[in-house]
């Protein structure tokens, strides 16, 4: 009984491994010095406006439990409310006008595009497409297998059939011949000629197919 019951679990229980991707932006020593100063300046004003608003703080709630107080002593308490409460708005509109405009550099940044190549190496997982000759490139799909490291299925014939005008376009999905492993990220690799070349190329799931 015991036994069952491990096997049962166990066949429940899958283990995927998730590759992680790195994604690398350009970015100079300038833009990296002014996140750096623009961050510790809305950090010193954060720090600089808590104590204010804390000062601020302490002296309403001095002010309201005292039981009896002359009049040059609420004078100072009302001044020192304000002295305060001016110095917590100021330095909280400074801190915050710090965090946006590091916050608009990151975007800048980002928005620059991500870095296709270092060097030599391509940083994207996408092979380089074949070089294109002017004549057509009589595209034939030798043989393409979508799979995971458990299960497969032979999906050539259904690649030749979305051949159009020596052009093979479409999505690495289930929908090109089923759902070999459930649950599991699948791979499609295909084996193809091309201007009388053979190629093979892998595309992860929902990766966009753009032959030759």
């Amino acid at each position: 009984m015991i036994t069952s019951i491990l096997d049962t679990n166990e066949a429940l229980v899958k283990t995927t491994i998730q590759k992680r991707e790195v994604v690398y932006f350009l970015v100079s020593e300038d833009d990296i010095n002014s996140l750096k100063s623009k961050s510790v300046l809305a950090d010193i004003f954060m720090l600089l406006a808590s104590l204010a608003w804390g000062a601020f703080l302490s002296v309403y709630i001095a002010r309201s439990t005292a039981i009896q107080s002359q009049d040059q002593v609420v004078s100072m308490y009302i001044i020192f409310l304000w002295v305060f409460g001016i110095a917590g708005v100021a330095l909280s509109s400074f801190a915050i006008g710090f965090l946006l405009s590091a916050n608009s550099a990151l975007k800048r940044i980002k928005g620059s595009g991500k870095v296709e190549e270092i060097g030599a190496q391509k940083v994207d997982k996408q092979e380089p497409q074949p070089i294109q000759a002017s004549a057509p490139s009589n595209l034939n799909v030798v043989e393409a297998i979508y799979y995971t490291p458990k299960k497969s299925i032979n999906i050539t014939a259904k690649m030749n059939q979305l051949i159009v005008n020596n052009r093979l376009t479409t999505i690495a999905s289930n929908k090109l011949g089923g759902d070999p492993d459930y649950g599991t990220p699948k791979m499609l690799r295909i084996k193809y000629e091309a201007n009388g070349v053979e190629i093979t190329k892998e595309y992860k799931e929902d990766d966009k197919i753009n032959l030759p």
